[in-house]
């Protein structure tokens, strides 16, 4: 054996910090994203049947309470039963009942594939990542994608993807029935300009308080992963911790961790109290300008229409204001599918594709290191350089040094759960690099220094999926 070891996993410290902070993105979420969560919500045409039933529930919505009233109407005139206007009024009223229907079960199925999906990337390609990237990144910050964010995912996206659509569509459908309802041209005009103002008010509301929101929404999920990790790390050091009378000093950073993340919320919840105020005065502008045009044209409008305009008057504020609540918070959640999807693209993964060994690979168990380097991430010096060595098939060799000598860093290499950057390691003559990792790690065992209490046979243990056919009868023992 020849070669030189320049320490082990001590060498992490040498190369500066190894933990980086957590980026936090600014400005809104850009149009991929969101196509992102579309794609997983489900296809095209799906997609497409989702928005026809919010149209049509949005149309039909209103179109029952304008049926109902020339119902009302038709019976005043020509009496009772009026059945024009009743049938109108009846399949208007089931239409509405089959789109609604339809819209809230297709809704929680792309919900539901949408979170599917994006769990489902974000897991294999964290499964798959490299170890210089564990080493680089906190845990709390892995559990902070897989719980608060898929959790927002499950429960929010959908939801204010729904609200954004269904509140623009009805918003539209209600300032239609607002402005034709007084039925003259100037009452008309009066009220669209109400309209028009209300929006023009309510937009320069909207631009600064979605931009405060959504950077406090960012806050928020960066201010979590500390909180989470400090949670994790002491819950596993409670032994040392008591050991080494350090509870109080615990206590207190715990605290500071969860004031640093409440602050954040508290801060959003009281920017939403702000928008929520700024929008019922707008609309005070709406209702005042609608009752002001039903008064002025009393003369000429019946008491159904002065009734049935004062009603979506009424609703088209909270409308409108539905609509921007919906799209700050979808604008604010998309937050969590950008960070799902960071994890689900860009992570160093390891190369899982290769050759296809022999059957029969290894076979013999000649172990060949030729001028092998590597170096880990985090450290300043490789490991080890210029190492060569072979090992005779079918012998056992005992790996004597200090700590800190490479003498583990021998079977990372060995598994390539870190790659050597030079240098060539071989295995019964393959070149284990030319291999799929999957492959490799099946075949090469690893036994952890760390004792394990293992349940079942030792049979078992050592053949999990009895893929293998006993050398000899018998089993393993308890």
């Amino acid at each position: 054996m020849r070669g030189g070891g320049r320490g082990g996993h001590g060498g992490a410290h040498g190369g500066g910090r190894l933990t980086k902070g957590e980026e936090r993105a600014r400005g809104r979420a850009k149009l991929r994203i969101y196509l992102v969560y579309l794609r997983a919500f489900g296809s095209m045409g799906f997609i497409l049947l989702w928005v026809a039933t919010n149209v049509a529930a949005a149309a039909l919505n209103p179109g029952q309470s304008v049926t109902l009233k020339s119902w009302l109407d038709e019976m005043m005139t020509a009496g009772p039963p009026a059945l024009p206007g009743l049938a109108s009024f009846l399949y208007t009223a089931g239409g509405f009942a089959v789109a609604q229907t339809a819209m809230l079960l297709l809704l929680p199925i792309g919900s539901v594939r949408a979170s599917r999906r994006l769990h489902a990337q974000l897991a294999s390609n964290v499964l798959r990542a490299t170890l210089s990237w564990f080493q680089a990144t906190p845990v709390g910050r892995i559990l902070n994608r897989f719980s608060s964010d898929i959790s927002a995912i499950d429960s929010e996206v959908a939801a204010n993807l729904h609200g954004v659509l269904r509140s623009a569509l009805s918003t539209i459908a209600c300032a239609l029935v607002c402005a034709f309802g007084p039925g003259s041209h100037a009452a008309i005009v009066i009220v669209l300009a109400a309209v028009g103002a209300a929006l023009v008010l309510t937009f320069g509301v909207y631009l600064p308080y979605v931009r405060c929101a959504r950077e406090q929404k960012r806050l928020e999920s960066v201010t979590k992963s500390p909180f989470i990790s400090t949670f994790a790390e002491q819950c596993q050091s409670a032994a040392l911790i008591r050991a080494f009378g350090a509870q109080g000093r615990c206590v207190l950073e715990m605290a500071s961790r969860c004031d640093a993340a409440n602050r954040s919320i508290f801060f959003l919840w009281t920017t939403n109290q702000w928008l929520r105020m700024q929008m019922s005065l707008i609309g005070s502008l709406v209702i005042g300008a609608v009752v002001g045009v039903i008064l002025w044209q009393s003369h000429h409008i019946t008491a159904g229409d002065a009734g049935l305009t004062l009603q979506f008057a009424t609703q088209f504020i909270q409308l409108v204001q539905n609509f921007f609540k919906s799209k700050t918070f979808l604008e604010v959640v998309m937050n969590d599918v950008e960070r799902v999807d960071e994890y689900a693209t860009i992570l160093p993964l390891e190369a899982y594709a290769g050759d296809e060994p022999p059957a029969d690979w290894p076979s013999a168990g000649a172990i060949s290191f030729t001028d092998v380097r590597m170096q880990y991430a985090s450290a300043s010096t490789p490991v080890f350089e210029h190492l060569s060595f072979d090992v005779p098939p079918k012998t056992r060799v005992g790996v004597v040094g200090r700590t800190g000598a490479g003498k583990s860093s021998l079977t990372v290499a060995l598994l390539r759960i870190v790659e050597i950057t030079s240098g060539r390691i071989a295995i019964d003559g393959i070149d284990i690099r030319t291999l799929g990792l999957s492959r490799l790690r099946q075949r090469v065992a690893l036994v952890s220094q760390d004792p394990t209490l293992l349940r079942g046979t030792v049979r078992y243990n050592m053949d999990p999926g009895a893929g293998m056919e006993p050398a000899s009868g018998g089993g393993g023992g308890g």
